[in-house]
């Protein structure tokens, strides 16, 4: 078994509904708030934040709400806190 890392998600847009949240085409939770603070980045465990504990690798995501979608690519290294932040540009 790999090592483990932990990867939140977070979220400083929030005004078209909760954003439901896909690793490696699983669905794995939901965001139903956002970070209001523009100078903080929350780390993982926090509260706002969707944080999950994966194997180290290599982990296609996608995620959407009623009006946007998201998608990429994310490393997740063992024994760190790495993040995924959904901008709307």
């Amino acid at each position: 078994m790999k090592n483990q890392g932990k990867l939140t998600i977070f979220s400083r847009y929030g005004s078209s509904g909760d954003i439901n949240f896909w690793l490696a085409d699983n669905y794995t939770g939901k965001l139903t708030r956002y970070i209001t603070n523009s100078s903080y980045s929350p780390s993982c465990g926090d509260e706002g934040a969707l944080t999950l504990t994966i194997s180290e690798g290599s982990y296609r995501w996608r995620a959407s709400d009623e009006k946007y979608n998201w998608q990429d690519t994310k490393y997740v290294t063992a024994n760190t806190c790495n993040s995924i932040s959904l901008i709307v540009k």
